[in-house]
């Protein structure tokens, strides 16, 4: 069973897995990719019960369940309404990929009908409900519980081999040990208001206790309610986002750690800026005047392979301009000056030192105007573009954040992966990576 509620991920955030205890889980090197998203889970011995995790991209739902029923709990990642989940922790391709509830729905993960393998449920308001299968239309039953504003958790209350929902309200939790509305069975006060609650079965006699994280000190009880003895540890961060599971398929719960990313990693060589291994240039970064690598084979590659699938969908796209040097851009940008002056000119072109095009990696296709959006050819390359690595550079209302105007011409390469992930949340580079372009 697993007690992981919905949080968002980060690209590469750090997952530790390690007991407060002993944790019985092999401590070895291994990679793998999730079915085949190019997002790495990457364990690696750090110490003795330790394996470190990587995975996830910005925006992704983390899950936790026992999806097979083998008694140990592995990963899977909510994208949208899409899930993908994985049966072994050494990844591999999903093992269940399906649609499920609304994008802004919460997700509970529990073994709702006792059957040793845990499936998911939705949650809109104080509506819960429920699934006891995994994939499309699996949804199975429904029942209020709780106020719209409780947080809800997820547990085995009573050892009867079924999970059940709790709610917590302010330090309150009010736990029900059937799935129906109405069924409050018991309620208690556990750590104050601004705790984090964590929840797991964690010395294995089956039923499921809460305990608190308080920056990186937990709080832990084997007795349900607010009795009993408490053990008290350290772990981690107090940034580290705990939660229980049982890793090792042992029946006991140990607490998990996420960590996500420092930030960034900004380099700069030669007067080339890189942000975590993508060049970035706007109005904030320049390259330098000898920076001439020419037109670079993988942003051609890119868009003749979009070029190509464009023209089968019944769009033709062709490439108006590609890589320029320092000095045609110079040449350029004083053309605009000399026309618009110098204040207009650089709502919509760059100055020497500054172009995308000076990369090798920026295309401007079809036509210069804004109206190129609206086309038929437009559209498709606006919804299209990141399957091939590509981006729609300067979209439309995000002037302020790049420093340009809208072209829906101009598209930069910057692989699959980041572009995927800038077209699903709608950012741009400056957004994503947390940087200004301003001269």
């Amino acid at each position: 069973m697993t007690h992981l509620g919905p949080r968002r991920v980060a690209v590469a955030s750090t997952v530790a897995l390690a007991a407060l205890g002993v944790l019985h889980a092999p401590s070895h090197a291994a990679g793998a990719e999730l079915d085949g998203t190019g997002r790495q889970y990457l364990y690696s011995s750090a110490g003795a019960g330790t394996i470190d995790v990587r995975f996830g991209r910005e925006g992704d739902t983390a899950v936790v369940g026992d999806w097979d029923g083998d008694g140990s709990d592995t990963l899977g990642v909510r994208r949208g309404a899409e899930v993908r989940l994985t049966d072994s922790i050494a990844g591999g391709d999903a093992d269940h990929v399906f649609s499920f509830g609304r994008a802004d729905d919460e997700v509970l993960v529990g073994d709702w009908d006792g059957d040793g393998k845990d499936t998911l449920a939705l949650r809109r308001g104080r509506t819960i409900i429920v699934a006891n299968t995994l994939g499309d239309g699996a949804l199975t039953e429904s029942f209020a519980f709780g106020r719209a504003d409780d947080q809800v958790l997820v547990g085995d209350w009573d050892g009867d081999g079924k999970d059940t929902i709790a709610v917590r309200r302010d330090s309150t939790i009010i736990t029900a040990e059937e799935m129906v509305a109405g069924t409050a069975t018991e309620s208690f006060s556990f750590g104050r208001a601004d705790d984090r609650v964590v929840v797991g079965d964690w010395d294995g006699d089956g039923v499921d206790t809460v305990g608190v994280q308080r920056g990186a000190t937990y709080i832990l009880t084997n007795e349900p309610g607010a009795e009993g003895p408490r053990t008290q540890v350290e772990r981690g961060r107090a940034s580290d986002v705990g939660f229980g599971s049982d890793w090792a398929g042992d029946g006991r719960d140990t607490i998990a750690l996420r960590r996500g990313p420092e930030g960034p990693v900004i380099t700069q060589e030669d007067g080339v800026t890189r942000i975590d291994g993508v060049i970035v240039v706007n109005k904030t970064y320049a390259l330098p005047e000898d920076y001439a690598p020419g037109m670079q084979e993988v942003a051609s590659q890119a868009f003749e392979e979009m070029q190509a699938d464009a023209a089968a969908a019944g769009h033709h796209l062709f490439i108006r301009t590609d890589y320029r040097d320092y000095a045609w851009q110079a040449d350029l940008f004083a053309s605009y000056v000399n026309t618009y002056g110098e204040e207009a000119a650089e709502r919509f072109s760059a100055r020497p030192g500054h172009s995308e095009h000076q990369t090798g990696l920026a295309i401007d296709i079809n036509s210069l105007s804004q109206s190129f959006g609206a086309t038929d050819a437009g559209r498709w390359v606006a919804q299209h573009a990141h399957e091939y690595g590509l981006i729609v550079r300067y979209p439309e209302g995000k002037e302020s954040v790049t420093g340009y105007s809208y072209e829906p011409w101009h598209l930069r390469y910057v692989g699959t992966e980041l572009a995927t992930t800038l077209h699903e949340s709608g950012d741009t580079l400056e957004e994503y990576f947390g940087i200004t372009s301003q001269y």
